[in-house]
């Protein structure tokens, strides 16, 4: 399965369309929760909306060229390129945990007491309709974007996937080594003693 089959290929380009789906989705809640703290303007927020960016633009190339480089197995069938996927899997790991980070930040307290729609319907409910709103948004929309928030990035189903992403293809190690053993450095090196023997002619 791992080698006729090309399953580390196959699968490789299948969970990085789940890294740019799992991005583009963080990146949309960080820019609403941005508008809900009125900081969106703030250079320290473009600076991390930028970095989001930047690493979605690179998953997404990495993902093209893994297309782009698919060579057709002995059965004639295309096989993505091997390299930009494990290069994309050894990056999201650690910036999927960067994204929750930044989530963490930008709600600062709010994540650490939040309503439940049972205390909207008590008698606090009132108080809380009125103090926990937000410049535009009812508390009804404040408390689920900060419910979602607190899901993801601090709350057990936010653990779980943290450590699901960490480990996914396997721990540092393991991506390190398939990561260093799909290449030849051969060529690299005979780039520099190419330029060391030049030099030397000189």
């Amino acid at each position: 399965m791992f080698s006729e089959g090309n399953f580390q290929s196959y699968a490789g380009h299948q969970v990085l369309t789940r890294y740019i789906a799992k991005t583009e989705f963080l990146l949309g809640l960080i820019s609403k929760l941005s508008d809900e703290q009125n900081i969106a303007l703030e250079a320290v927020t473009m600076e991390r909306i930028s970095r989001i960016l930047t690493m979605l633009e690179n998953l997404k190339a990495l993902r093209l060229a893994s297309e782009m480089m698919a060579e057709p197995d002995a059965k004639g069938y295309y096989v993505p390129a091997s390299k930009p996927l494990i290069a994309a899997t050894m990056q999201f790991s650690s910036f999927y945990q960067e994204m929750l980070g930044m989530l963490q930040d930008i709600s600062s307290s709010s994540l650490v007491m939040l309503p439940s729609e049972t205390d909207l319907g008590s008698e606090a409910g009132g108080f809380i309709r009125l103090y926990l709103k937000g410049q535009e948004s009812s508390a009804c929309d404040r408390i689920s974007l900060f419910r979602l928030t607190w899901e993801l990035a601090i709350g057990p189903f936010g653990g779980r996937q943290k450590q699901f992403e960490r480990f996914f293809f396997g721990n540092t190690r393991t991506l390190t080594s398939r990561m260093y053993n799909v290449y030849s450095l051969d060529k690299y090196k005979a780039m520099i003693d190419e330029f060391l023997q030049r030099g030397e002619a000189h």
